[in-house]
């Protein structure tokens, strides 16, 4: 790195890391401005999960996502990803679960409750063309039972030893 930032071509190094206290002093030093950038606030993990889930099938309203970004409290942004890709898989798993299904149009079908006018019996592996199987959107539900498996991976010891690194050697941003 020696000899990195000598001119201006327009040329910006940027390092991250999780653990800034495991960098060599050396290393260390070389960075101008060292910013801790925190865990995501509730109005972030908001927005955090409706960008993860993108354009895919859901039926959550806002509310709900008001409920799973206060429910967060202490998940990285990558942890939202994951929950979210969780979460995602709900509806693979409830069409592989599916003792019944029903014809939504003369191609398609869902999986449904064995009371549902229409319903047959079958599962997922007994589904002719795979291509007509249309399933379940992602719901709030869905969520919900990936947060009782997937749990944030930053502990607050962690969050303490952080603050403490930015207190010693960094700037906030």
């Amino acid at each position: 790195m020696q000899g990195v930032g000598n001119d201006d071509d327009g040329i910006l190094v940027l390092g991250a890391t999780n653990i800034p206290w495991g960098l060599d002093p050396a290393v260390r030093r070389r960075f101008q401005k060292k910013i801790y950038i925190s865990l995501p606030d509730v109005k972030a993990r908001r927005l955090m999960f409706t960008l993860n889930l993108g354009d895919t099938e859901n039926d959550i309203t806002d509310k709900e996502f008001d409920i799973l970004a206060e429910m967060t409290e202490g998940y990285s942004g990558s942890d939202i990803a994951t929950l979210t890709q969780d979460a995602i898989y709900g509806p693979l798993r409830k069409c592989q679960r599916a003792k019944f299904f029903k014809n939504i149009d003369s191609q398609h079908i869902v999986p449904c409750s064995p009371s549902d006018q229409g319903a047959f019996r079958m599962t997922m592996s007994e589904i002719e063309k795979p291509e007509s199987l249309v399933p379940p959107k992602v719901t709030f539900e869905d969520y919900i039972q990936s947060i009782q498996k997937i749990k944030a991976t930053v502990n607050q010891k962690d969050l303490e030893k952080q603050e403490e690194f930015t207190r010693e050697f960094g700037q906030e941003g």
